[in-house]
């Protein structure tokens, strides 16, 4: 059985609105081709930020400096 690299969040203010989070370790590019397995979309429809995860919730942006908090890559699809 393969292993997900990624985790799928759902939006909170607009519930259609998915995000999926990578490990920051992983090269940008590659982590917008990983998200692709789950949006199977072009992947210029695609754009990427950085984020934090911080227990079960994921946070999109910078944690201050004393938080204690995982970074990721965070997926989504562009706004039309």
């Amino acid at each position: 059985m393969k292993r997900k690299l990624y985790d799928v969040y759902q939006g909170i203010e607009d519930k259609r609105r998915i995000y999926v989070a990578l490990s920051a370790e992983v090269y940008p590019d590659d982590a917008i081709l990983i998200a692709n397995q789950h949006f199977k979309v072009n992947k210029l429809c695609l754009q990427i930020e950085t984020g934090y995860t911080k227990g079960k919730d994921l946070y999109i942006g910078y944690p201050s400096k004393n938080e204690k908090a995982k970074p990721v890559w965070v997926v989504s699809k562009k706004a039309r």
